[in-house]
């Protein structure tokens, strides 16, 4: 089971940025097909972009290396690259300032969180309601050698961070309701856990189904994390099922 771009979502409902909650909340449609890639494809090629938005697929199939280097600069972003790196990962002049341009709101978060560091030496997550609806767990900020905090880093931890939350609570939540479920006499297990995906052994069973009940419990386990943030977050989970060899898996 896996959080669905879940350190995305957590800046973008934050934030309220429009364009941003455009696309989770409306996956399925143009001009954005709930890509951040193409929205950002958007920001930097708006010449090529625009004619080609209201069709699925279509810009990225004609602009494959666009395409490749807005998901390259999404990222790169994302984990706190300057300037001179986002331009150079776009291969776009400006293209730092064209994407804070685009999503204003983002901008604006990611300088308030660089802004809090430098005064306080610290940054919080979001604040979880069942712990502290005020206060989020706190971060010490990176700094750099001339004791400067490092202005890459607050933004990225305080969303890392919070997704780092979720899911240890979803853990502690599943890890519960397996124990449960095995004093019962069902014998499932939580076998690993990276990043942000959870991977649950249960018995094979005759189908998918037969023990699908219990994976959308877990399910809405994991998901519930995000209800406890301030403000609240959704958190969508995806489930692949694999019976025999991780290269086969049937989406749940």
């Amino acid at each position: 089971m896996d959080f669905e771009q879940i350190e995305k979502r957590i800046p973008a409902y934050e934030c309220k940025e429009p364009a941003l909650l455009e696309l989770f909340e409306k996956k399925n449609d143009p001009p954005y097909w709930g890509s951040d890639h193409l929205l950002t494809c958007s920001l930097l090629w708006p010449d090529l972009y625009w004619p080609l938005a209201e069709q699925k697929g279509a810009f990225k199939d004609r602009y494959i290396n666009e395409y490749k280097r807005a998901k390259n600069t999404n990222f790169a972003k994302q984990y706190g690259a300057g300037k001179r790196k986002v331009d150079a990962t776009a291969e776009v002049h400006g293209a730092y300032d064209l994407i804070d341009r685009g999503m204003p709101l983002l901008s604006a978060l990611q300088a308030k969180c660089l802004r809090d560091a430098e005064r306080t030496g610290w940054v919080q997550t979001l604040p979880d309601r069942t712990v502290d609806p005020k206060k989020g767990y706190p971060i010490l900020a990176s700094r750099t050698e001339d004791n400067r905090v490092l202005s890459t880093t607050p933004f990225n931890y305080r969303i890392s961070g919070t997704a780092c939350w979720c899911k240890n609570k979803a853990l502690i939540r599943c890890s519960d309701q397996l124990a449960k479920w095995r004093s019962e006499g069902f014998d499932g297990h939580m076998a690993l856990e990276i990043h942000d995906e959870i991977l649950f052994d249960f018995p094979r069973g005759d189908d998918m189904q037969e023990n699908l009940e219990r994976a959308l419990v877990l399910k809405r386990l994991m998901e519930q994390s995000g209800e406890d943030l301030v403000p609240r977050i959704p958190t969508p989970v995806s489930v692949e099922y694999h019976a025999r060899t991780w290269a086969e898996g049937v989406a749940g």
